[in-house]
């Protein structure tokens, strides 16, 4: 499964040194790695991008497997 992340640059700071997008994934990442969701199965964390961006915006991609599905 791959997910998807977007950050305007001009959004791209949120305090001090703290990046927008990598909060952002940060907090995917802490939601669905090694967790196991109903009907899905469990969600592991394989390794993330960036892909290519426009000079307005910022994207990366989250790759995961599901294992076991249930």
């Amino acid at each position: 499964i791959d997910i998807y992340v977007y950050t305007p640059y001009t959004e791209w700071v949120i305090e001090g040194d703290d990046l927008r997008i990598f909060l952002i994934m940060s907090k995917i990442e802490e939601l669905l790695d090694g967790k196991n969701i109903g009907g899905i199965g469990n969600f592991n964390s394989l390794e993330f991008e960036m892909i290519p961006s426009t000079d307005e915006i910022c994207a990366y991609r989250m790759g995961f497997r599901i294992d076991l599905f249930k």
